[in-house]
């Protein structure tokens, strides 16, 4: 999804679902997926997939110290439709960890976005 002004014009229920089912891929898109921060970690917190497929744990660093739906997180995760729990594994204390759908095409290239700037201009 690109992320441009849109995304503010959104109210109510649409807003709180690109809140919580989508995610920063680059500075202008966003991707099926979530943000986890250090508290929702330690809780538990719930991906709700409606794009099943893979998803890659970011940043790497945080692979070792999660679970999904109990078991040790890899760099790339196939969840299939449905309510899935990420949380921190005993003892791990990661600041925060996001899970975004991918694919093997995306994955081969640098991220799409030209930079900290807006996805279009000109117009």
């Amino acid at each position: 999804m690109i992320d441009n002004y849109r995304l503010a014009w959104l109210e109510g229920r649409d807003r709180e679902f690109v809140a919580t089912h989508f995610a920063r891929l680059d500075d202008c898109l966003l991707a099926p997926g979530r943000e986890f921060d250090r508290d929702e970690l330690a809780a538990g917190g719930v991906l709700d997939v409606f794009v099943p497929g893979v998803y890659r744990v970011d940043p790497a660093s945080a692979v070792p110290q999660l679970l999904v739906d109990g078991r040790p997180a890899a760099r790339l995760v196939a969840l299939g439709p449905g309510r899935h729990t990420v949380a921190a594994a005993a003892g791990a204390s990661p600041a925060a960890a996001k899970l975004l759908f991918t694919t093997r095409r995306r994955e081969m290239h640098p991220l799409p976005c030209p930079g900290p700037t807006t996805l279009y201009s000109g117009f």
